[in-house]
């Protein structure tokens, strides 16, 4: 997995990180939203915008179908590629 740097945090508490630039030049997200018994949590491979990881509980628990789209706007509004190279 490797280190993990702040990206940013949003009204809700989520966090959104990222770890260093991969070989062909994307880059992994990593989301977590704090809840009531842990975390929900998830990936995303920039810049395709590519979900993986969501999280999902046999009691029904989790984000939303909506979640990534949600997440995908706020990453949109702040994502600059350049502060990468």
């Amino acid at each position: 997995m490797g280190m993990k740097y702040p990206n940013m945090t949003l009204p809700d508490d989520t966090e959104i990180t990222h770890g260093n630039i991969r070989e062909d030049g994307s880059v992994l997200e990593y989301i977590e939203t704090p809840v009531d018994w842990g975390f929900n949590s998830a990936c995303c491979i920039l810049p395709s915008y590519e979900w993986s990881n969501i999280s999902k509980k046999p009691d029904g628990c989790g984000y939303p179908p909506a979640m990534p789209a949600t997440y995908t706007s706020a990453m949109e509004n702040t994502f600059d590629a350049t502060k990468f190279f």
